[in-house]
């Protein structure tokens, strides 16, 4: 389980004014976390360069990616994407939508049709 103080901080340390929202992916999102699980956070930002970064928190690896959704929606055609990331998408659990944009993107990828 995802300590609720500790994912608090995380969102108020990398809530700069450019940010939409953040979501929660991997283990954490789907229940099956271990205690050497990391903690992979999605930053939504409006617009603007992606990245990555992971360091360690109270002794848990975060794993930090720095994402528009335009680049996910972008993904929805790729095949070699798109079986990554609706699934991912279907299953991230969103911490903070300011503008409604992840609900929006989430729902997309609950309506996506595998053809």
């Amino acid at each position: 389980m995802l300590d609720e103080a500790l994912l608090a901080r995380l969102i108020a340390e990398y809530d700069p004014p450019d940010v939409s929202g953040f979501g929660v992916g991997g283990s954490f999102a789907r229940g099956d976390a271990t205690r050497y699980s990391d903690i992979d956070v999605l930053r939504f930002v409006r617009a603007g360069e992606r990245g990555a970064e992971m360091r360690y928190v109270e002794g848990k690896l975060l794993s930090l990616s720095t994402v528009t959704t335009e680049h996910y929606r972008a993904q929805f055609s790729p095949p070699m994407e798109v079986i990554w990331v609706i699934p991912m998408l279907r299953r991230m659990r969103i911490v903070l939508d300011r503008e409604g944009e992840l609900a929006r993107l989430q729902l997309d990828a609950e309506l996506f049709e595998w053809e």
